[in-house]
């Protein structure tokens, strides 16, 4: 301390006003929505308000029991405040559910190239090994995740859905891929055409929903067509060739930095890289610019 300068980090002390995180919350409301979808979708019976939030409830109630002994509460007043808040969403999402028409809900936290660590038993469309795309001649993408629901819709295909329990910030999900910045659609709906194959040889996958169904996201869903296979392929080739180049280049764009911890690092480069980006004779950057053209 005094030689060098450096003081000692200071352990963080615990907000007496916060208990659930945002991810831990958000992870226990992606618990309550399987369970909950199990159930209904082994019922064989549509989802309603009358039927179905007590249940909801219920299954809240009991996430909320095992994450106090995991995470004690700092006090009663802030679980009581954030009881409520999470139940609320709960049925909120009942409500909506309800409300919803064309849309038959087949797959729950639905993984692929990983071991179960979704709710419950693993949903009967996983499987352990992973999705494979080819990109090139030598290059192979292997993808592993968990697809939160997917559906089937009125017309004989297929949705994916993801469910995001923040807040809704449209510039965010405008276009088909935004430059290379929105992929998790496009790659969880390929995904899904090949999971699908199991119940349904003929599955295409025509949709991909970012739905908000929270009072913080508005309730919102966000729908992008599925982009076809050879679009998909062509945006993972920029993106491979780019890393191949060693195009590692500050952003130019200040929303990108909206919601980085590490934002200060680009903030002196950004109008050195919007410069890089316009010389027409950095040919290292050209997998790349085609990458951010594509919207």
């Amino acid at each position: 301390k005094y030689a060098l300068g450096i003081d000692p980090i200071e352990e963080e002390k615990r907000d007496l006003d916060h208990w659930l995180d945002p991810r831990t919350k958000g992870s226990a409301l992606h618990e309550v929505y399987a369970r909950l979808l199990r159930e209904v979708r082994d019922s064989k019976a549509a989802i309603s308000v009358a039927a179905h939030l007590p249940r909801a409830r219920a299954i809240a109630e009991d996430t909320l029991r095992q994450l106090c002994s995991r995470i004690p509460p700092p006090s009663i007043e802030t679980y009581e405040r954030e009881y409520r808040a999470f139940v609320e969403d709960v049925e909120l999402f009942v409500e909506l559910e309800a409300e919803s028409r064309g849309r038959t809900p087949i797959g729950f936290e639905v993984e692929f190239g990983q071991c179960s660590n979704g709710a419950g038993d693993p949903d009967r469309l996983a499987r352990p090994a992973p999705i494979t795309i080819t990109i090139g001649k030598e290059r192979v993408l292997p993808l592993r995740g968990r697809i939160d629901r997917i559906d089937r819709l009125a017309d004989g295909t297929y949705g994916v859905i993801d469910y995001k329990t923040g807040s809704f910030f449209e510039p965010a999900y405008q276009g088909l891929f935004r430059g290379g910045r929105l992929l998790q659609h496009a790659l969880y709906g390929i995904a899904a055409g090949e999971l699908l194959k199991a119940i349904d040889r003929a599955a295409r996958v025509t949709v991909g929903m970012y739905y908000f169904p929270t009072r913080k996201g508005c309730a919102t869903p966000h729908e992008i067509p599925q982009p076809l296979r050879g679009e998909v392929i062509g945006l993972l080739n920029d993106l491979s060739n780019s890393l191949r180049a060693g195009a590692f280049i500050n952003t130019d764009d200040e929303e990108d930095c909206r919601f980085c911890e590490y934002h200060t690092a680009c903030l002196h480069g950004r109008d050195l890289a919007a410069a890089k980006m316009n010389s027409a004779g950095n040919d290292g950057l050209d997998a790349f610019k085609k990458m951010r053209a594509r919207d």
